[in-house]
């Protein structure tokens, strides 16, 4: 009898333990993992252009557009005034589906910083401030090639240029070749560029 009752026991034992097993299997299927290998943030490393252009008004021209965005720019009353931090969370590249997601959507925001230029009553421009670009893409990845198919989800938006390619490097970097106008304050007009921006996985 008492041998009896404790194999009842270790059957009950036994069950209780392949339910527990069960609901927890139940409960991981039920909060899949959308992740992929180039889910993350992306902080940009370089930017350079094919021909030279001043965008923070000391009047010097420079290929390296990373530097004349990231400088002091001289402001309205002479001042220097630093307009764009890529160190900043806000500033990365995002690639979605990220691990809080609630959906496998393949999003990604570029978030390039772009110009606001406004004019005084005498026709003296000056900028404003940076405003993030280039946020509403969808992807896909050709695993074969390494390079991004990119959809524009918002194509009635003026995003005052164009996303050409963008690639997975062997390191997984993304390397991103764009045209895009910006205001050259020694030309005093909008000149169009080809740049080359380098985006590093940030842990």
């Amino acid at each position: 009898m008492i041998f009896g009752r404790q194999t009842k026991a270790a059957m009950k034992n036994l069950f209780l333990l392949a339910c527990f097993f069960f609901i927890v299997s139940c409960s991981k299927e039920d909060d899949p993992e959308y992740t992929t290998p180039i889910s993350g943030h992306y902080k940009v490393t370089s930017i350079q252009s094919d021909i030279s252009a001043d965008l923070n008004n000391d009047g010097i021209k420079s290929n390296n557009i990373f530097e004349e965005i990231a400088s002091p720019h001289y402001g309205k009353d002479g001042k220097q005034v630093s307009y764009f931090n890529f160190d900043s969370h806000g500033s990365y590249l995002e690639v979605r589906p990220l691990e809080s997601s609630r959906n496998n959507a393949k999003i990604i925001s570029f978030k390039f910083p772009s110009q606001h230029i406004e004019y005084f009553t005498n026709g003296t421009p000056y900028l404003v401030m940076y405003v993030r670009a280039f946020i509403h893409y969808r992807y896909e990845l050709n695993q074969e090639s390494n390079f991004f198919q990119l959809i524009n989800t918002n194509p009635d938006y003026d995003e005052n240029g164009n996303l050409k390619s963008l690639e997975l490097l062997e390191n997984k970097d993304l390397k991103l070749l764009l045209t895009k106008q910006v205001f050259d304050f020694v030309e005093m007009d909008w000149v169009e560029l080809n740049m080359t921006v380098i985006y590093k996985k940030v842990e």
